[in-house]
């Protein structure tokens, strides 16, 4: 019973926590119109998980991507070894990941991006994409 009672506050928090997230996108990237939230995942990447370069809109049913942001929920080398962000090009190339810390960047070939592979531990992002 606890699960369902817990479960609309978990849903509201999140909520909360998305629309602040997309408020902080559209004033870093001075959007000219309100963004809109496509979809939010809870990802559990498991050792051996990775993903090659790629663009968050590189699938013609993706192309409705804009921005895309990353939250990580525990850390590189203390929760988790493997699994860098990296950019293909700019700064910074390569983002290890820290409890809280969140990434935004476009979703567009412009940041084209990598995971590498776990190798040991899980570890736990939040992803969003606008």
């Amino acid at each position: 019973m606890s699960y369902f009672k817990s479960k609309p506050l978990h849903h509201f928090m999140a909520s909360m926590w998305t629309e602040r997230l997309k408020e902080k996108i559209e004033k870093t990237f001075e959007c000219e119109f309100e963004l809109f939230i496509e979809f939010t995942c809870l990802i559990s990447w498991c050792r051996g998980a990775r993903i090659g370069w790629h663009s968050d809109d590189n699938r013609l049913y993706l192309k409705q991507r804009d921005f895309s942001a990353v939250c990580y929920l525990i850390s590189y080398a203390k929760d988790f070894k493997g699994g860098l962000f990296r950019f293909h090009s700019g700064e910074p190339a390569t983002v290890a990941p820290s409890a809280g810390n969140v990434i935004m960047y476009t979703a567009d070939d412009g940041d084209i991006h990598s995971v590498d592979e776990i190798t040991d531990g899980k570890r736990l992002t939040l992803a969003m994409w606008f």
